[in-house]
């Protein structure tokens, strides 16, 4: 009698198992977000602080992809790089427990942005290699639930915690859920018997997406100045403005990301609301993210176009500008209420702009070139972020928070603004040529 092997079911299950590392490792993450300006600020910092703190962090996370990935190609371990990452947020979780100073925040919470960036190159690569071609979409979908769960048990963690306990000492459970991840990595994860290389995720849309959506940077090289005048070069032609186009409008949404929520925590916290108000305003946008990413995939049906991703960005700059309206007209406990409002308008438009804008920068990647410029890509990115966050502290202070979220607005609407430019308001362009349902 001849014994029946594992079902594709079953074995797409056992090879996903490993997966369960991204919940509590994205928990961490996720209520460190919010943890870390309320505690600087309750340590005496100002919104100036919070900007220097996360430049730090920004300046943290985007090289290591970039020397993780390299170390990844030239191991072929993916599994000591993950447990390396998680072991690494492990320790900066105690050492922030240890440390609760401003410089100690700092330093340890440059230390999780790293691990961050770590292991984001192998567990997507892990993730190819583990499931056949074929099931890679349906794998990258549960890397995304799993990572949106993650998230959300983290914040909602956070809530009962801070309203009976210091807020100080919210490390201890942070610490716990990185003890969580360290023994998950260690037990649930194997390497595959035959490694990819990080460049197998320029043949593969989902893969590609997906990547850039959990981190914005994808390094194979360091940019170099010819990659820059290259990039330049092309702007100036129409028949290859595209990638500059793309280029310009995901720069000016990044800058906008930093710049408005950088100050946004320190905003909610000089209304005089409560740390659990606080974490819980943010799991209401990590849930509208969810939804809403849910919502893109199985009601849109995958359908990428830059008319898309241009409407979701004047939403989200609605709700920025609203954001800026609120911080002059109401104040108290009310604001907790109207960034309902603000939350729903930036949440539900952020999945939509991501998956888009990232979409049309896998569809028009030159062949033979993808690397120097998803190089430049990445470096224009970083550099976005880091001049938000840095610029978000200073304008706060001494404009006001008004001033802030204002400017945030007016950088998202250029974004859509740069994108109708290019392709024409309402035409349908050679991106949507083909089905896309494969890319979400």
């Amino acid at each position: 009698m001849v014994e029946d092997g594992p079902t594709d079911g079953q074995l797409y299950s056992r090879e996903r198992n490993w997966l369960a590392t991204l919940i509590p490792f994205n928990a961490v993450l996720s209520s460190l977000s919010t943890f870390v300006p309320l505690q600087i600020l309750a340590n005496g910092g100002n919104v100036v602080t919070v900007g220097l703190v996360l430049v730090v962090y920004n300046l943290a996370v985007i090289p290591a992809p970039l020397i993780w990935g390299h170390i990844t190609d030239v191991t072929g371990s993916r599994r000591k790089v993950i447990v390396g990452a998680c072991i690494l947020m492990l320790a900066s979780c105690i050492g922030m427990f240890l440390f609760p100073t401003i410089l100690g925040l700092t330093i340890f919470y440059a230390m999780i942005a790293h691990s961050a960036g770590m292991l984001s190159p192998p567990a997507n690569l892990l993730l190819m290699e583990k499931l056949p071609k074929e099931e890679w979409d349906r794998g990258f979908t549960s890397m995304s639930w799993y990572t949106a769960i993650g998230q959300i048990i983290g914040t909602a963690a956070a809530i009962p915690w801070v309203a009976v306990l210091p807020l100080s000492t919210f490390t201890i459970a942070t610490t716990i859920m990185s003890l969580f991840a360290v023994i998950l990595s260690i037990t649930s994860i194997q390497d595959a018997k035959m490694p990819m290389e990080r460049r197998a995720l320029l043949f593969a849309p989902h893969a590609f997406v997906s990547r850039l959506t959990q981190l914005p940077f994808l390094f194979f090289r360091v940019p170099n100045r010819s990659d820059l005048l290259s990039l330049i070069r092309s702007a100036r032609r129409s028949l290859t403005r595209e990638l500059p186009v793309i280029f310009a409008a995901s720069a000016l949404f990044s800058a906008s990301a930093n710049l408005f929520f950088t100050s946004y925590t320190p905003f909610l916290e000089s209304n005089h609301l409560s740390a659990s108000v606080i974490f819980s305003l943010s799991l209401y946008n990590l849930t509208v993210n969810a939804v809403f990413s849910r919502l893109l995939i199985r009601r849109v049906g995958g359908k990428v176009t830059h008319s898309t991703a241009s409407a979701a960005l004047l939403v989200r700059a609605l709700g920025m500008l609203a954001a800026a309206t609120i911080s002059v007209f109401i104040f108290g406990f009310r604001v907790a209420l109207a960034t309902l409002v603000v939350f729903g308008l930036t949440g539900s438009a952020y999945v939509f702009i991501n998956v888009n804008l990232n979409t049309l920068l896998f569809r028009a990647l030159p062949g033979g070139r993808q690397g120097s410029v998803l190089g430049v890509w990445s470096a224009l990115n970083g550099l976005a972020l880091l001049v938000g966050a840095l610029a978000s502290g200073f304008i706060s202070l001494y404009l006001g928070y008004a001033i802030t979220f204002f400017f945030a607005g007016v950088l998202v609407m250029l974004s859509s603004i740069v994108l109708d430019a290019h392709y024409g308001v309402g035409r349908t362009p050679l991106e949507e040529r083909a089905p896309t349902e494969e890319l979400l």
